[in-house]
């Protein structure tokens, strides 16, 4: 299940309010920088503040990974190795991995910012667990509970996209950078 559309950087405010409206997730940055440990973000105010930052500094491509406690599951921090030849030097990063995970990540574009919303289903989650092993059992996960908080993320943006500008005028300044 998934939607990519452009938006403003004056809407991502309205998708942060979709993605902590209910469940009060656990945010992570779905990859750490090389080197570093994994970004964790406890609400929505402290994932505004990183994500202005990034969109301060012009960073081109963001994403992160959300657990929602209510979906019960397993999610697990991965080390994964680097070659330092091709990566300045750096022998690792983390990622955060878990079948009920919801991501969101954001591109720069010159139309804008194209905003991706994902997450797995059951069904993938099915197809795919002998592949992935370390993932654990996908029927640990309260499929009913993942899927309600991607199809509310998914809905926001789609509508954002559809109408062209941010519908709560209180989210619109959030993340204006110029």
């Amino acid at each position: 299940m998934q939607t990519t559309r452009v938006i403003t950087e004056q809407n991502i405010g309205e998708v942060l309010m979709a993605v902590y409206k209910e469940d009060e997730p656990i945010g992570y940055q779905a990859d750490s920088a090389f080197g570093e440990e994994l970004k964790v973000f406890n609400s929505r105010e402290e994932l505004s503040q990183e994500i202005a930052e990034l969109l301060k500094n012009k960073t081109p491509f963001f994403q992160f990974a959300f657990y929602y406690p209510a979906s019960e599951g397993f999610i697990e921090k991965q080390r994964v190795s680097l070659n330092p030849e091709k990566c300045n030097g750096h022998t690792f990063k983390f990622s955060i991995k878990g079948w009920g995970l919801v991501y969101l990540q954001f591109h720069r574009k010159p139309q804008g910012i194209e905003c991706r919303a994902s997450v797995n289903t059951e069904k993938r989650a099915n197809t795919w667990k002998d592949t992935y092993p370390d993932l654990k059992e996908p029927n640990l996960w309260q499929w009913k509970v993942v899927e309600k908080n991607a199809r509310r993320i998914i809905r926001v943006i789609n509508k954002i996209a559809q109408q062209g500008t941010p519908a709560d005028p209180k989210t619109a300044t959030r993340f204006s950078v110029g």
